[in-house]
């Protein structure tokens, strides 16, 4: 055997020596799959916790929404018995308005004339005075055709008359302006949080009252509710 090769096989063998930490193709695969495995196994078990979180934040959402829908019905409800109350309340009122109205006399007798010749201005002609006063305003107040304005069943004569307008078609998740009918006061309902909605605490309204704007910090979701109640103009039936 040739020098020089005698020479390379003891280098090698003193590298070998040296080097106890070298490992063979075969290690090194098996060390290889083995980090494939775990990467693998490690994934799978993300994505089972992943499933998890997904599946709880699902359900928590459902709950939220399903609260949400309850207490806006409550609170449907508790206005919509209060709003008919005063409704009532008011109807009565104008009723014995126009019943007092309607036993007035049409002319007052004169009292007993005065000391200056005129009549006189105390005693019976007084009441009367007084009497015809109240009737000639009472008589200025327009009267409905049928004693019903046609759409809420309630006289029209009332000077505030409630109204309800929908604005759930309009909700988009964006849009905080809406236009709305002309009012003197009104409340906002929401299935949103927050809930309900006051003039200048939740929503603004313009000079001329047809249009409001508001000032939560979300807009209505897109297909949420949003419900404005108002009280119209004096006669008004829009």
């Amino acid at each position: 055997m040739p020098t020089d090769e005698k020479k390379t096989r003891r280098l090698a063998k003193l590298l070998s020596a040296m080097d106890s930490n070298a490992m063979t193709s075969d290690e090194f695969v098996g060390h290889f799959q083995t980090v494939i495995k775990y990467v693998k196994e490690h994934k799978e078990m993300n994505e089972r916790e992943w499933s998890l979180i997904r599946s709880a934040f699902s359900m928590l959402a459902d709950k939220h929404t399903e609260l949400i829908n309850s207490k806006f019905s409550e609170a449907h409800k508790e206005h919509s018995a209060k709003l008919q109350k005063a409704l009532k309340e008011q109807d009565l009122g104008m009723k014995a308005v126009y019943d007092r109205a309607a036993k007035l006399p049409e002319k007052g007798d004169k009292g007993d004339p005065g000391k200056d010749g005129r009549d006189g201005r105390d005693g019976k002609d007084a009441e009367v005075d007084e009497e015809k006063i109240v009737k000639s305003v009472i008589e200025k107040i327009p009267k409905p055709k049928d004693g019903k304005d046609g759409r809420t069943g309630h006289s029209s004569a009332a000077p505030h008359p409630m109204r309800v307008y929908d604005l759930s078609t309009k909700t988009d998740g964006t849009t905080k302006i809406f236009t709305v009918p002309k009012s003197v006061s009104g409340i906002i309902h929401m299935s949103d949080f927050p809930y309900v909605l006051c003039e200048g605490n939740g929503y603004t309204i313009n000079a001329a009252r047809t249009q409001i704007t508001l000032t939560v910090t979300n807009a209505p979701t897109a297909g949420s509710q949003l419900i404005y109640q108002y009280a119209s103009m004096f006669n008004l039936l829009t």
